[in-house]
């Protein structure tokens, strides 16, 4: 899935109000019970607090458990979960 500003390109669409975030900013990709964020963007994506930048140029960036990463160090933060399926 991708997170950015092109509603034509993104599955998460952010408002154009924010400067920093580019048309598509990154890719979220779920594998079993991981995460993974790929950076496409000019003004990068962060880990937690937004003091770490993940790596971009392509490379898939792994995050930890309950670990959240933002776009560009504004408040577009994300959080990855993966929710028990319910039996009954």
């Amino acid at each position: 899935m991708k997170i950015g500003k092109d509603p034509a390109r993104c599955q998460i669409v952010i408002d154009r109000g924010y400067k920093k975030v580019s048309r598509v900013h990154c890719g979220v990709l779920r594998k079993g019970k991981s995460f993974y964020v790929r950076d496409y963007s000019t003004n990068g994506t962060f880990r937690s607090a937004g003091d770490q930048r993940m790596q971009s140029g392509g490379a898939w960036n792994a995050l930890c458990a309950d670990q959240i990463f933002n776009l560009a160090q504004t408040d577009n933060s994300f959080y990855c979960e993966i929710q028990s399926e319910k039996k009954g």
